[in-house]
């Protein structure tokens, strides 16, 4: 019976943990319906007339895509040093060191 609650323990220990590496990431639609809350609030807020108004999501638009190249180019380094860790081949320090510094500057 020990061994029994022991393997269930550990079953309900490891299945806990995996769970808990799921990322949860709010669907599509959900993430475009915040967007168009936030812009929404973010007019009355600021009070803007329609040309302010275009201007400044035109431009906020431009700065957030600017941001989404740059997190995507960090992600990307980032996976390049994990297929080289989890490969296990050896790898220089200055190799390691640019896909750092690439990680760092997106």
């Amino acid at each position: 019976m020990k061994v029994f609650n022991m393997a269930f323990c550990l079953l309900l220990f490891i299945s806990a943990y995996s769970f808990a590496q799921i990322e949860n990431k709010p669907p599509h639609h959900m993430r475009e319906r915040l967007s168009q809350l936030e812009k929404i609030k973010l007019i009355e807020t600021l009070e803007m007339d329609e040309e302010t108004t275009l201007k400044f999501f035109a431009r906020r638009n431009e700065h957030q895509m600017k941001i989404d190249q740059l997190v995507a180019l960090g992600d990307e380094a980032i996976q390049k040093m994990e297929v080289i860790l989890k490969s296990g081949k050896y790898s220089t320090t200055e190799e390691l060191r640019s896909l750092i510094e690439e990680a760092n500057s997106g």
